[in-house]
């Protein structure tokens, strides 16, 4: 049996796996990542790890990185879980995976070199026959702004400014450049701390519950001082802000305190407000950037992606241009494309797929509004693209034959729409605020 080129992307709370041709996996649970989170079982008698959501929900949990640096029983048992999702999705058996993997950025050798001795152990302990063991199964160690530039397909001349907030992290901005054919970290800038997905979740959320507590005359700080009110606000708060939902923001959760129901709408001029003095401080470092240093191409990454983009579209202008590739997988997918490069450069061809999957977008798909194209065709898929529209139009299909595909409408003043084009060829599209369709 050939190789399998896999992509593992352990550099955030959220870790994936991507097999090259084929895209982003899901997990056991249906989700395209899992967090990268692990707990023992607390069944005393069992010896059993579990991860993720699951893992999440008990007092007892590390992160991945934790468990690497004092937890090696543990931290195996996770590595091994995400290799065996991509030997499930192959049908292949763990010996013929060979692996790109993205680590933390603030990982230093000795740290990188300890989490490939753990990806092997783990792997190696997914095979029964000792004699195929031998293999190097990680075949290369990314970073992340390497693995984004990579699955963006950006010409080797360009000089490349990449934008990260993901996971539990703070902004990051990265230059790169490509010297022999491989991307190098020409400056790392200083992060810019008070601006992350924690930290915007936790300032909506305190208001959310201020308002709350006003409406029902709560005495101020009861209720975030409640673990489960605080974490159920948190959630459905985290919720709304990845949606990239740009208008007022409702917040309705039943019995949130005391049986009381929670009702609140955020207007859109009092979150700008609220979080006007972090984008100012964004723009103001973007600025710098742009006046000091020869950039041709900014490119965003993460899941917190969408919050960025209208200010790197404001300074930038044409050098950030919104992409197909998924801001949220762009890291494991440029791993993967990383990985099906070193099995064709040793002479080795990678696995085909058992069943017959689409690895580029058939068509090109847009809006009837100056025909403008939002998912290209020959984009790799899975593509996914968030777009602002501040009026109802049609969502298109520009090539190879023009046809609606469906009516954007049902919003007032600006909104954000999500388009994705799975790899099975399903089209799905949300408005923010409205349930999504998928045809």
């Amino acid at each position: 049996m050939s190789l399998v080129a896999v992509g593992l992307d352990l550099s955030s709370l959220y870790c994936r796996v991507a097999i090259d041709s084929r895209g982003v996996v899901s997990n056991t649970q249906g989700a395209r990542y899992t967090l990268a989170l692990v707990a023992k079982e607390e069944d005393e008698n069992s010896n059993d790890f579990i991860f993720g959501d699951a893992a999440l929900r008990l007092a007892s949990h590390k992160t991945l990185l934790e468990s690497i640096l004092n937890d090696n029983d543990a931290a195996q048992a996770y590595l091994g879980y995400l290799i065996q999702l991509a030997a499930n999705n192959t049908a292949a058996s763990a010996d013929h995976l060979r692996m790109v993997v993205a680590v933390p950025t603030s990982a230093d050798d000795e740290q990188i070199s300890k989490w490939v001795e753990l990806i092997t152990a783990s792997a190696k302990s997914l095979i029964a026959d000792k004699k195929k063991r031998k293999h190097d199964f990680v075949v290369g160690v990314v970073n992340k702004a390497a693995a984004v530039c990579l699955a963006h397909g950006v010409e080797k001349k360009d000089i490349v400014l990449v934008a990260d907030m993901d996971g539990n992290d703070a902004m990051s901005l990265t230059l790169m450049e490509c010297k022999g054919g491989s991307w190098y970290v020409q400056k790392q800038y200083e992060t810019l701390d008070e601006l992350s997905g924690p930290a915007l979740v936790k300032l909506l959320a305190n208001f959310v519950a201020t308002q709350f507590e006003r409406q029902q005359k709560i005495p101020r700080g009861e209720v975030m001082e409640r673990k489960k009110a605080r974490n159920k606000l948190r959630k459905e708060v985290e919720r709304a802000l990845l949606s990239g939902s740009s208008g007022n923001m409702t917040f309705t959760l039943d019995g949130l305190y005391d049986g009381l129901d929670c009702h609140v709408t955020v207007s859109k001029p009092r979150w700008e407000m609220m979080i006007g003095s972090l984008f100012r401080k964004m723009e103001a470092a973007l600025t710098s950037k742009k006046e000091s240093e020869t950039i041709t191409k900014v490119l965003c990454n993460g899941a917190w992606a969408s919050l960025l983009q209208p200010t790197l579209q404001k300074v930038f202008s044409e050098k950030f241009k919104p992409s197909s590739v998924s801001s949220e997988e762009a890291v494991v997918i440029g791993c993967a494309k990383q990985a099906g490069f070193f099995i064709q450069k040793d002479g080795m061809k990678p696995i085909q797929s058992p069943t017959v999957v689409l690895s580029a977008c058939p068509v090109s798909i847009g809006t009837d509004e100056g025909d403008e194209e939002w998912i290209s065709e020959g984009a790799p898929l899975p593509a996914k693209i968030i777009q602002k529209i501040s009026k109802p139009c049609h969502l298109i299909q520009l090539s190879p034959c023009k046809k609606e595909l469906a009516k954007l409408e049902g919003f007032e003043g600006e909104t954000s729409v999500t388009v994705e084009l799975s790899i099975e060829g399903k089209l799905s599209i949300g408005l923010a605020g409205q349930p999504v369709v998928v045809i």
